[in-house]
């Protein structure tokens, strides 16, 4: 018998055939990684330390300003931090912490706010030099007239770079700037003490503010909130206090400051900003308005969490954050940094910031905020951090950085970094609706009404959508979809684009009707519907768009399907405006053939709260009045979380350089909102830059740094001596006469009626006639709104019926002076019955500035 034998295990070809394989598959999975990186070799880094020097301006025996670095020349007319009051002989102490920088030399542009004038170009020597504090005592020119404001630009030459810092300067008149910062002073001072219950007769406490909120307090806050109500936390050091405005009528003031608070063994920091508007009299001093925040700035190993509750302490009313669907992972930001919560993991991550030690001024430096564009199961995420780069690779740049935050590398990777010269506020305000990266690694930014593409592969631009108006355009919550269009108030078709296609559809408007983009309910369309029949023109010469409806449609179904309509009859849509998940319509009636402002009205997007799977909730807290906290999905049977294990995500460069510059197209005339120092509204709408500026106590100012509005005025003005109209217009018309009164005020003349006959509108004769002055249509403001012309002497055309106007020419505390064309003759009325007239003719008013 012959026996056949069988090697145990796989016979020798098997296995000569499988390492060849094998071979192959690991040849070519290295050939795949080396193609796949080729030139995008990452390397973790940390975050560099701030190295550039910080300026000190003191004045009134504070330090008024705190300057930081620029390394390249930025839009100054847009730098408006801080205004610096020079003392009478016109000095100014500077003080420069080199922190050992290498600086040359030191000199200083004194120019015009909008730029187009300098007054003078210093080179500074003779430094005082202590190490690394160098003090001197400068003597601005005499070239600076009081009560003026100019662009003050420090350079500091250094070996390899210049530095460029910012600030404004004033040589005040006799606005006792130096009498209300000693009434501040006096009010912070008393609210950290034991006393503070002396400010009562300051404040107006109102019964709809929450009584236990210390992270936003305000004039209408009760005596208790005002003196911090228990908070344990004491003032680290002085604070840094900016006059932000001042003028003949009241100054408004800025402190800023930390709090350190001891608790269990640790110290927690919070980040205060006080706001004051104040105004002063020979009789006494009154607070006009006060607004005090503060933030507790995170300290990853103190956080704290029980079950599914994760507590982060006090925050601001803005808090940002997104959560995955399954609500196991936030990320959230606060004070300005970046925050990622894993609930499944138990791992709580700094993501991003600038922030080791909250009591170095160069770190804390508040001028940037981040944005998480979205986030994904697993806690991937892109985000935005937008503004002053306070250290790392991009110090002293202002621009757009935008990362991608790898959780399970937990690394935060640049993708590109956007250069701009434009202010933190101005970037906040600006550009900020529009923010979109596709899952073709294509990024979207809206900035300065024009829509810019990004290609971060080859980082290649191209403007997509260019000269649009704020009105002219909404963006979903998401970013991924616009609608605009072409015409600046109405238009025939809407276009509306899906950044993920760059997929445009369009909404035609039907025959007879108007169509108009007002906002997006989270990705829901909102856009309004106006019959040509119901479209006029007011007195001055605007055109007046009342929509009769409103329609919200369903953007990413194929055929736009209607979610709901809004119409009320004999009621009109003139605009809206979104916060939140909540959509408030302006609203107009017509009675007697003119539109009439009546009450606002809402729609809820109640659906977008309700998918929300990780909520934000504030609850009382004896030591911290409201803290915050994050509900999480329920934890599984038996899970609980009484630990984290905490730290900061690393950083990932890519070698070769991603910074790229965007210009856009030339600007608009464009009105931006300050309320202290900060921006809270940019747009193209005059009237609703006063609107918000009057409700928020702030002011206007357009691009070129022109005072438009203020809600600081007179108390008074006596009636102005040279209101006179020609004898031919006063016999055509009131409106007419008017007119020609403010031209022969300002040295014109002409015969305005023939004007008129001819089509001209009031406003059109305005703007023809007064070439060095904008001329403003204040159509839809309050009478109290447009007295603040009246109060820096202009007179403001008021009208009150077809081809009837009266011009208003002064006021006291219950009564506005007006001059009447026809008669030629001044007279009184009550404030209230010229309310009512104005309003019942469409609040018509007209007006300019220099």
């Amino acid at each position: 018998m012959k026996l056949n034998f069988r090697e145990k295990g796989i016979p020798k070809w098997i296995r000569h055939r499988l390492l060849v394989l094998f071979l192959i598959f690991t040849g070519a999975l290295v050939v795949f990684q080396i193609l796949l990186n080729l030139g995008e070799e990452e390397k973790k880094v940390t975050m560099a330390e701030a190295t550039l020097p910080l300026v000190g301006v003191q004045t009134y025996d504070h330090t008024m300003g705190e300057l930081h670095g620029y390394r390249t020349q930025m839009d100054a007319c847009y730098m408006r931090d801080a205004l610096i009051p020079l003392d009478s002989k016109r000095k100014m102490d500077l003080t420069i912490n080199t922190y050992g920088y290498d600086v040359d030399s030191v000199s200083y542009e004194v120019r015009s706010l909008d730029t187009q004038r300098k007054i003078a170009d210093t080179k500074v020597s003779d430094w005082n030099k202590d190490g690394n504090t160098w003090t001197k005592s400068l003597q601005i020119e005499n070239l600076v007239d009081e009560g003026q404001e100019y662009l003050f630009i420090l350079k500091l030459h250094c070996k390899s770079d210049d530095l460029y810092y910012y600030t404004r300067i004033t040589l005040p008149e006799e606005t006792y700037a130096k009498k209300c910062l000693e009434f501040t002073d006096s009010f912070h001072n008393v609210s950290m003490s034991d006393q503070y219950e002396l400010l009562a007769s300051y404040i107006e406490p109102a019964d709809y503010t929450d009584k236990n909120d210390l992270g936003n307090v305000n004039i209408n806050s009760s005596i208790d909130q005002i003196g911090w109500r228990g908070f344990a936390g004491k003032q680290v050091g002085d604070p840094l206090v900016s006059f932000t405005d001042i003028n003949d009528t009241y100054a408004s003031l800025v402190y800023t400051y930390q709090m350190a608070e001891e608790a269990d063994g640790a110290t927690n920091y919070y980040k205060v900003e006080e706001y004051y508007k104040v105004r002063y009299t020979d009789q006494q001093i009154y607070l006009l308005d006060y607004q005090r925040s503060m933030e507790q700035i995170i300290d990853t190993a103190s956080v704290n969490v029980s079950g599914n509750i994760l507590s982060v302490g006090v925050t601001s009313d803005t808090t940002g954050y997104l959560s995955n669907e399954t609500g196991t992972i936030v990320s959230f930001v606060q004070s300005g940094q970046l925050f990622e919560y894993n609930q499944n993991k138990q791992t709580f991550t700094k993501v991003y910031g600038f922030i080791d030690d909250p009591t170095d001024a160069r770190q804390s430096y508040g001028q940037h905020d981040i944005r998480i564009l979205n986030i994904d199961e697993t806690g991937n995420m892109d985000f935005v951090v937008y503004g002053y780069m306070n250290r790392g690779q991009h110090e002293g740049e202002s621009g757009i950085d935008l990362y991608h935050y790898d959780s399970i590398k937990q690394e935060a990777i640049e993708q590109v970094f956007i250069a701009t010269t434009h202010s933190y506020q101005i970037l906040n305000a600006d550009f900020s609706d529009l923010l979109y990266e596709n899952a073709d690694g294509d990024f979207y930014i809206m900035m300065g009404g024009t829509l810019a593409k990004v290609g971060l592969d080859d980082l290649s631009t191209k403007e997509l959508i260019t000269n649009l108006k704020s009105d002219q355009y909404a963006v979903s919550s998401s970013g991924r979809y616009v609608a605009w269009m072409t015409e600046n108030d109405v238009a025939d078709q809407i276009s509306i684009m899906d950044l993920e296609t760059e997929k445009v559809r369009t909404i035609d408007a039907a025959k007879g009707t108007k169509i108009k983009p007002l906002a997006f309910m989270t990705e829901d369309f909102v856009y309004g519907i106006a019959n040509e029949s119901d479209i006029s023109t007011d007195a001055a010469g605007s055109a007046v768009y009342p929509m009769a409806k409103v329609e919200i449609i369903d953007t990413s179904s194929d055929n736009f399907t209607q979610l709901k309509e809004y119409a009320k009859d004999g009621i009109y849509v003139t605009g809206a405006t979104k916060s939140s998940y909540t959509l408030y319509l302006d609203r107009v009636t017509k009675q007697d053939g003119t539109y009439v402002t009546t009450t606002q009205d809402t729609i809820k997007d109640t659906a977008g709260e309700q998918n929300k799977t990780v909520s934000l909730v504030k609850t009382a807290s004896d030591t911290q009045g409201l803290a915050t906290t994050y509900v999480m999905a329920d934890l599984e049977d038996g899970q609980s979380i009484h630990s984290l294990a905490a730290g900061d995500a690393s950083l990932a460069t890519i070698n070769d350089t991603k910074s790229i510059s965007i210009s856009t197209t030339e600007e608009q005339e464009t009105y931006f909102v300050y309320v202290g120092n900060r921006v809270t509204l940019t747009t193209q709408n005059l009237n609703k830059a006063i609107m918000a500026a009057d409700a928020d106590m702030g002011l206007v100012v357009d691009n070129q740094q022109r005072y438009i509005w203020n809600r600081g005025k007179k108390s008074y003005v006596n009636a102005f001596n040279d209101i006179e109209a020609s004898a031919s217009d006063r016999k055509a018309s009131t409106s007419a006469g008017c007119i020609s009164a403010i031209l022969q005020s300002e040295g014109i003349s002409g015969e305005v009626h023939a004007l008129l006959d001819r089509g001209e509108t009031p406003m059109s004769v305005l703007q023809t006639s007064l070439k060095d002055k904008l001329v403003l249509d204040l159509t839809g403001c309050t009478l109290s709104q447009a007295l603040y012309y009246v109060s820096q002497g202009t007179p403001v055309y008021a009208r009150t019926g077809d081809d009837a106007a009266l011009l208003i020419i002064g006021y006291d505390a219950a009564n506005i002076i007006v001059y009447h064309s026809d008669t030629d003759q001044y007279t009184k009325m009550s404030t209230d019955n010229a309310s009512q007239v104005f309003e019942s003719a469409g609040n018509v008013f007209i007006s300019y500035v220099d």
